[in-house]
């Protein structure tokens, strides 16, 4: 991430191998802020900003490297706080909607809402752990009536639980 709305194109891949960095095809648009993950054998670059959105982009581009280039979806997560991989699915928290788990399934390029329970607090951030195929949700925020809330995905009813 670039700090003070700098756009930034170029990309950088990390090849432990060898301990260099290699410039890989830019992004189709520069843009900074935004988040980034290694995700099913590809990079993920979602949100951000940039001279050509107006607000945050809710575009995806996404860098195979089989192909050495880059494809866009147009919907997706746009300022992630948080996120894990459980089941072959990415597990976003974005920065205005804390109140919602999205859910990335690649099989299909779908995105899902879970919504979140209500934890005593208005402004809370998360940080995710994984156990036992569950993905936990552990508050930023110090409160003492604050429970970590629990998501399988295995349940039927695909909710998140306290």
């Amino acid at each position: 991430m670039v700090s003070r709305g700098n756009d930034l194109s170029s990309v950088e891949v990390y090849k432990p191998e060898n301990n260099k960095w290699t410039l890989i095809e830019s992004l189709r648009r520069p843009r900074w802020g935004c988040f980034a993950c290694g995700f099913e054998g590809k990079l993920y670059v979602m949100g951000g900003r940039s001279s050509f959105t107006i607000g945050n982009s809710k575009g995806i581009d996404i860098y195979s490297p089989e192909r050495h280039s880059w494809c866009k979806m147009k919907k997706g997560c746009v300022m992630v706080t948080a996120h894990a991989v459980l089941e072959k699915k990415l597990f976003c928290m974005e920065w205005k909607n804390q109140r919602k788990l999205t859910i990335f399934n690649p099989e299909d390029n779908s995105w899902k809402m879970v919504p979140v329970p209500l934890t005593g607090s208005s402004s809370i951030g998360f940080r995710f752990g994984i156990l036992d195929g569950k993905l936990l949700l552990f508050s930023m925020e110090k409160i003492p009536s604050y429970c970590t809330s629990i998501y399988d995905p295995q349940a039927v009813s695909g909710r998140l639980r306290r």
